[in-house]
């Protein structure tokens, strides 16, 4: 009897305990339909499911700004076609330069085109895997070939933060040294050729050479010809290199810290190609312009998302792209190139155009 009555409540509380669970159960589906789901990018008429709409990017290359008409990029990569890309990529990293007339000769976008003008044309190497996925020990043989052959000079800084294979034209190059010499100095611009003629492939500049061929060294260093080598066992070796070298990889590092920056703001780590062309293109107001200088008739200028100039006739003064002025005429997709070859970037395509996602990766 006594057993039968502890079955009956044993059964009793059990049957409790079941009602309690699923009335929890029922609370809860309750409360998480009504709470509102949290925004994202992705969540927009055109429907992307976070992931599961992306398709990753493979094959030709998706830097709509960087055109190669007589490349097709679903092929393996050849000799003249890597040559042809390079040459076409050292010299489309601007943007297209701006020269205002009239009384706004003296903007700041006249004074950007003046400062990009100084900076050398030329590539980095990991730019070139992301035009060639998938052929990255291909690129490296025939990139060597190409500096073997005469074609292609690389040259290497100290920094350690950008420790990236510099590559630019053999005859851009050879322009830039040429034009650091005056007319009266023919004999050490020719001893220098010939110097640097002699080994292709060389990236540094014992002393020794350098005195064999009566070179000044500190002359070398003041014209941005050379640099000193850092790091140990490095005594008495120079780096070969160009003038304002220096400050174009600390724009370059600069421009790729903004676009990563700006990416990680959002939720998934993600941004489409149309919100960051619009971000970097973006306009600013110029300060206000003094009373004796409201009068003058000043020609303003906005910028579109394809870094294309048009006049304006607002009151308020307009500048180009702020990232123009800053970042000194640098071109996105050129930025882009780079990120996608290091892997800072994955490239895929959804249904509301290309995705840059970050990988954590930064230089």
């Amino acid at each position: 009897m006594a057993v039968s009555s502890l079955r009956e409540r044993l059964s009793r509380l059990q049957g409790k305990t079941k009602n309690r669970a699923s009335n929890v159960v029922c609370k809860d589906a309750k409360m998480k339909s009504e709470k509102p789901e949290k925004k994202s990018f992705f969540n927009s008429d055109n429907s992307l499911d976070d992931d599961s709409s992306l398709r990753r990017s493979e094959g030709a290359h998706l830097l709509g700004g960087l055109n190669f008409p007589d490349v097709d990029f679903n092929l393996r990569v050849t000799k003249s076609a890597l040559f042809d890309v390079s040459k076409r990529l050292s010299t489309s990293y601007s943007f297209p330069l701006i020269n205002p007339t009239g009384s706004s000769s003296l903007s700041q976008n006249s004074k950007t085109s003046k400062i990009s003008k100084q900076y050398p044309k030329l590539l980095l190497q990991d730019q070139l895997y992301s035009l060639f996925p998938g052929q990255e020990t291909l690129l490296d043989n025939l990139v060597n070939e190409l500096v073997r052959d005469g074609r292609l000079r690389r040259l290497k800084m100290n920094l350690d933060q950008f420790s990236f294979n510099i590559l630019i034209l053999q005859s851009e190059y050879e322009q830039i040294v040429d034009s650091c010499f005056s007319e009266r100095e023919n004999a050490i611009k020719t001893a220098f050729f010939d110097l640097i003629r002699s080994d292709f492939t060389a990236t540094q500049i014992d002393q020794e050479n350098l005195l064999h061929y009566n070179m000044n060294i500190p002359q070398l260093i003041n014209r941005g010809l050379i640099c000193i080598s850092t790091g140990e066992n490095m005594y008495g070796l120079y780096n070969l290199s160009i003038p304002h070298l220096g400050g174009l990889l600390r724009v370059i590092k600069n421009a790729v810290k903004w676009i990563t920056d700006n990416t990680l703001r959002t939720r998934e780590r993600m941004i489409l190609d149309s919100d960051l062309r619009q971000k970097w293109f973006k306009s600013f107001e110029q300060k206000d312009m003094g009373k004796t200088n409201q009068t003058n008739q000043r020609i303003h200028f906005t910028t579109t998302r394809v870094g294309v100039a048009s006049e304006t006739t607002k009151k308020v003064a307009t500048g180009p792209g702020i990232n123009i002025i800053k970042f000194r005429g640098i071109g996105l997709d050129w930025i882009l190139a780079l990120m996608i070859g290091v892997g800072i970037f994955e490239v895929y395509e959804s249904p509301v155009g290309t995705v840059y996602k970050a990988t954590g990766k930064s230089i």
